[in-house]
Protein backbone atom coordinates (compact mmCIF):
# COMPACT_ATOMS: atom_id res chain seq x y z
CA UNK A 1 0.00 0.00 0.00
CA UNK A 2 1.35 3.41 -1.00
CA UNK A 3 0.27 5.27 2.14
CA UNK A 4 2.17 3.11 4.58
CA UNK A 5 5.47 3.66 2.76
CA UNK A 6 5.69 7.42 3.32
CA UNK A 7 6.30 8.34 6.95
CA UNK A 8 7.02 11.55 8.81
CA UNK A 9 8.73 11.37 12.19
CA UNK A 10 9.32 14.10 14.75
CA UNK A 11 12.19 13.99 17.22
CA UNK A 12 10.42 16.21 19.71
CA UNK A 13 8.03 14.29 21.93
CA UNK A 14 6.06 17.51 22.29
CA UNK A 15 4.90 17.32 18.66
CA UNK A 16 5.23 13.65 17.88
CA UNK A 17 1.79 12.41 18.93
CA UNK A 18 -0.32 15.22 17.48
CA UNK A 19 1.60 16.06 14.30
CA UNK A 20 2.51 12.50 13.31
CA UNK A 21 -1.12 11.45 13.74
CA UNK A 22 -2.39 14.47 11.76
CA UNK A 23 0.11 13.75 8.98
CA UNK A 24 -0.84 10.06 8.83
CA UNK A 25 -4.55 10.90 8.64
CA UNK A 26 -4.02 13.51 5.90
CA UNK A 27 -1.71 11.17 3.97
CA UNK A 28 -4.20 8.30 4.17
CA UNK A 29 -7.04 10.61 3.15
CA UNK A 30 -5.18 11.56 -0.02
CA UNK A 31 -3.48 8.27 -0.89
CA UNK A 32 -6.14 5.77 0.23
CA UNK A 33 -9.55 7.41 0.50
CA UNK A 34 -9.20 9.81 -2.45
CA UNK A 35 -6.99 7.86 -4.85
CA UNK A 36 -9.06 6.02 -7.43
CA UNK A 37 -8.38 3.75 -10.39
CA UNK A 38 -8.91 5.73 -13.57
CA UNK A 39 -11.55 4.73 -16.09
CA UNK A 40 -9.49 4.75 -19.29
CA UNK A 41 -12.26 6.11 -21.51
CA UNK A 42 -13.41 8.76 -19.03
CA UNK A 43 -10.15 9.90 -17.40
CA UNK A 44 -7.45 9.18 -19.99
CA UNK A 45 -8.59 11.51 -22.75
CA UNK A 46 -4.97 12.52 -23.36
CA UNK A 47 -3.49 9.04 -23.59
CA UNK A 48 -0.86 10.14 -21.05
CA UNK A 49 -1.96 8.36 -17.85
CA UNK A 50 0.68 5.98 -16.49
CA UNK A 51 0.61 2.98 -14.19
CA UNK A 52 -1.10 -0.40 -14.12
CA UNK A 53 -3.80 0.41 -13.40
CA UNK A 54 -3.53 4.19 -13.73
CA UNK A 55 -4.77 6.09 -10.67
CA UNK A 56 -5.70 9.71 -9.93
CA UNK A 57 -6.61 11.89 -6.94
CA UNK A 58 -10.28 12.81 -6.80
CA UNK A 59 -11.47 16.14 -5.44
CA UNK A 60 -13.04 14.54 -2.35
CA UNK A 61 -15.32 11.74 -1.25
CA UNK A 62 -18.36 13.22 -3.01
CA UNK A 63 -16.58 13.52 -6.37
CA UNK A 64 -15.69 10.60 -8.60
CA UNK A 65 -13.78 12.74 -11.10
CA UNK A 66 -10.89 15.17 -10.77
CA UNK A 67 -11.58 18.89 -11.03
CA UNK A 68 -8.98 21.31 -12.36
CA UNK A 69 -8.47 23.35 -9.17
CA UNK A 70 -8.61 20.40 -6.77
CA UNK A 71 -6.34 18.32 -9.01
CA UNK A 72 -3.85 21.17 -9.05
CA UNK A 73 -3.92 21.79 -5.31
CA UNK A 74 -3.59 18.06 -4.51
CA UNK A 75 -0.65 17.71 -6.90
CA UNK A 76 1.01 20.92 -5.77
CA UNK A 77 0.62 20.54 -1.99
CA UNK A 78 1.45 16.90 -1.35
CA UNK A 79 0.62 14.57 -4.21
CA UNK A 80 3.73 15.15 -6.31
CA UNK A 81 5.92 14.50 -3.29
CA UNK A 82 4.06 11.46 -1.94
CA UNK A 83 3.03 9.83 -5.22
CA UNK A 84 4.31 11.68 -8.31
CA UNK A 85 2.81 9.31 -10.88
CA UNK A 86 -0.71 9.69 -9.43
CA UNK A 87 -0.26 13.48 -9.20
CA UNK A 88 0.82 13.64 -12.84
CA UNK A 89 -2.14 11.43 -13.86
CA UNK A 90 -4.48 13.73 -11.93
CA UNK A 91 -3.39 16.76 -13.94
CA UNK A 92 -3.63 14.83 -17.22
CA UNK A 93 -7.11 13.61 -16.23
CA UNK A 94 -8.43 17.19 -16.41
CA UNK A 95 -7.09 17.60 -19.94
CA UNK A 96 -8.40 16.39 -23.29
CA UNK A 97 -6.57 15.65 -26.53
CA UNK A 98 -8.32 17.34 -29.44
CA UNK A 99 -8.69 15.79 -32.93
CA UNK A 100 -5.73 17.96 -34.04
CA UNK A 101 -3.66 16.23 -31.25
CA UNK A 102 -3.37 19.40 -29.16
CA UNK A 103 -4.19 19.23 -25.46
CA UNK A 104 -6.68 21.48 -23.71
CA UNK A 105 -7.54 21.85 -20.04
CA UNK A 106 -11.14 21.26 -18.85
CA UNK A 107 -13.33 23.88 -20.42
CA UNK A 108 -15.01 26.35 -18.11
CA UNK A 109 -14.70 30.07 -17.50
CA UNK A 110 -12.42 29.77 -14.47
CA UNK A 111 -9.05 30.89 -15.77
CA UNK A 112 -7.59 30.97 -12.26
CA UNK A 113 -8.04 27.17 -12.20
CA UNK A 114 -5.91 26.82 -15.30
CA UNK A 115 -3.24 29.11 -13.85
CA UNK A 116 -3.17 27.04 -10.67
CA UNK A 117 -2.75 23.90 -12.82
CA UNK A 118 0.27 25.40 -14.58
CA UNK A 119 1.75 26.40 -11.22
CA UNK A 120 1.14 22.89 -9.85
CA UNK A 121 2.94 21.34 -12.82
CA UNK A 122 5.80 23.81 -12.46
CA UNK A 123 6.17 23.38 -8.69
CA UNK A 124 6.00 19.61 -8.85
CA UNK A 125 9.05 17.44 -9.17
CA UNK A 126 8.18 16.59 -12.77
CA UNK A 127 10.75 18.93 -14.23
CA UNK A 128 13.21 16.14 -13.46
CA UNK A 129 11.14 13.59 -15.38
CA UNK A 130 10.64 15.08 -18.82
CA UNK A 131 8.60 17.51 -20.80
CA UNK A 132 5.37 17.91 -18.82
CA UNK A 133 5.85 21.67 -18.86
CA UNK A 134 5.80 21.81 -22.66
CA UNK A 135 2.58 19.79 -22.71
CA UNK A 136 0.90 21.82 -19.96
CA UNK A 137 1.88 25.16 -21.48
CA UNK A 138 0.64 23.97 -24.87
CA UNK A 139 -2.64 22.92 -23.22
CA UNK A 140 -3.03 26.36 -21.64
CA UNK A 141 -2.31 28.00 -24.98
CA UNK A 142 -4.83 25.77 -26.78
CA UNK A 143 -7.41 26.36 -24.05
CA UNK A 144 -7.15 30.12 -24.46
CA UNK A 145 -8.87 30.02 -27.83
CA UNK A 146 -11.65 27.67 -26.77
CA UNK A 147 -15.08 28.99 -25.86
CA UNK A 148 -16.22 29.08 -22.24
CA UNK A 149 -18.71 26.43 -21.24
CA UNK A 150 -21.94 27.96 -20.00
Amino acid sequence: MIASTVALKFESMRYRDSLEKAYQEARDNLLVTNTLVADDQKHNRTGLLAGTPPRFFRAGSHYQDPWTRDASVNAWNAGSLLCPEVARNTLWAVCTRQPNKRLIIQQDCNWWDKLILVTAAWKSCWHREGSIHAHIFAAIDSSAGAACAT
